[in-house]
């Protein structure tokens, strides 16, 4: 089992709760971790995330610089600067400062404006599964052997979700539970592949073949990145 829960909870509180566990693993994925988690977060500045339904001549920080560098207010649009940036506290773009926001630019020059699901389902999810299997595919690797052998609780600051919905509720960590574990909006990273088992008795042999879901294999189109498609 992954469960979600808060790093604004004690270890001993934590424990206490998944005391019914035999086996358990904290991973934090919050920005601060000292964990490997750390490499899971939308603020990671892994530096040159593709900015959707752009060129490619533009990359990002991080992820988040991403989602915060797209916003659309009454009196501010897109701004590159924020894709340079990773710390929590210069990427937010709060609205009592600009305005409403209006949604979300369909690229740095495009003329469409997005709202926030569709922004949610067309840029986050998309560019946090790009950062996934560019930068920290061996993370989400290890996550499944631990999952494997026992429970694990991803800790962040926000828990917000709901399993299989798209929206502003979805936290990170649930977008890292669904990739690891081939859930909405991350069905598509697995496959359904025949496993065969050689049985003999005696003389006689036969194949005994049956289905398994298992994680797909990156193919990566060259030595540095995997494309995406954004559309």
């Amino acid at each position: 089992m992954i469960f979600i829960d808060t790093i604004l909870k004690s270890r001993e509180q934590l424990s206490e709760e998944y005391s019914y566990a035999e086996f358990i693993d904290f991973i934090d994925l919050s920005f601060w971790s000292k964990d490997f988690g750390r490499r899971l977060n939308p603020y990671y500045p892994y530096g040159d995330i593709p900015i959707p339904y752009d060129s490619g001549c533009m990359k990002a920080c991080c992820v988040e610089s991403v989602w915060q560098g797209l916003k659309v207010f009454e009196e501010a649009d897109v701004d590159k600067d924020v894709f340079q940036l990773y710390q929590p506290n210069e990427l937010e773009r709060v609205q009592y400062e600009k305005g409403n926001l209006l949604g979300f630019r369909r690229g740095v020059y495009g003329h469409d404006i997005l709202t926030y699901e569709e922004a949610y389902r067309g840029i986050y999810v998309k560019t946090y599964k790009w950062m996934i299997e560019n930068h920290a595919k061996d993370i989400i690797d290890s996550i499944r052997e631990i999952h494997e052998k026992t429970t694990i609780v991803l800790l962040d600051v926000n828990t917000n979700y709901f399993e299989g919905t798209l929206g502003h509720c979805l936290s990170h960590a649930y977008l890292v539970k669904a990739y690891t574990l081939g859930l909405p909006p991350f069905e598509d990273v697995f496959e359904v592949k025949d496993e065969h088992h050689y049985m003999t008795n005696g003389r006689r042999s036969w194949d005994v073949v049956t289905k398994k879901r298992v994680p797909k294999e990156i193919i990566f189109h060259n030595d540095k990145q995997m494309s995406i498609d954004f559309y």
